[in-house]
């Protein structure tokens, strides 16, 4: 019997000191997430500026493309009636 209550002991320990293992994992895997989640905050308020630019820019290049369209299609009016 002690042969076998040394064989759970030790079984045990190792499931003590797997256990201990973990939570330094655990603890080191929060302090990266924490880092991360700092960087990703830094980031998103660099994006935000970024994007409203390029829309403005999108809505030029539309407002471009429309006019360039129209001016095509009153040029295109105005040779047919010449004609």
């Amino acid at each position: 019997m002690s042969n076998w209550n040394n064989r759970v002991e030790t079984k045990l320990d190792a499931i003590v000191k797997d256990l201990g293992e973990i939570k330094i994992t655990q603890a080191e895997q929060h302090l990266t997430l924490s880092e991360h989640t700092k960087r990703s905050t830094m980031l998103e308020s660099i994006v935000i500026p970024i994007q409203r630019k390029v829309t403005l820019v999108e809505g030029a290049l539309k407002f471009i493309g429309i006019l360039a369209l129209l001016v095509g299609i009153a040029e295109g009016i105005a040779a047919w009636i010449k004609h």
